[in-house]
């Protein structure tokens, strides 16, 4: 009887999955499937004065996307993350109160958002705000100057 010597076939097979997982991930150059930009900007108020604690929200209903982030001492924001490509709906609120340890809850007092008289009521809002933005791909830098 005979039976198959397949220790000759070891390094042929090696070799075989080493160049399948070489070329295959390479493809063909195509785009991703969502395409993103990077984005920051400034948020001033009555005439140029940078805003302080806020923080800015782009929202875009129709993707499903929501993205946020704090403005700095000098009014600038910087988001974290690639944003998906597209028009945003911008809002600017106080900044949400601090999260709390809910191990400390019975012994620490809630903590309440701080209210922020430099914001405008209507550009707390969406909806109301008047404030837009688009994405492209690469940087974007949007700036907003708040009006009452």
């Amino acid at each position: 009887m005979h039976t198959l010597d397949t220790r000759a076939w070891k390094p042929a097979g090696l070799v075989a999955v080493l160049a399948l997982f070489t070329f295959v991930p390479a493809g063909c150059g195509h785009k991703p499937a969502i395409e993103v930009g990077r984005l920051s900007g400034k948020v001033t108020h009555h005439g140029g004065k940078p805003l302080t604690n806020a923080t800015i929200y782009f929202i875009a209903p129709t993707m499903g996307v929501e993205a946020s982030a704090d403005l700095g001492p000098d009014g600038r924001y910087e988001m974290g993350q690639p944003m998906r490509i597209g028009d945003y709906q911008v809002q600017v609120t106080p900044p949400p109160p601090p999260m709390i340890d809910p191990m400390h809850r019975k012994t620490t007092p809630q903590p309440q958002a701080k209210e922020n008289p430099d914001i405008p009521k209507k550009a707390r809002l969406a909806k109301s705000s008047g404030l837009t933005a688009t994405i492209k791909p690469g940087k974007n830098e949007c700036d907003f100057d708040l009006k009452d």
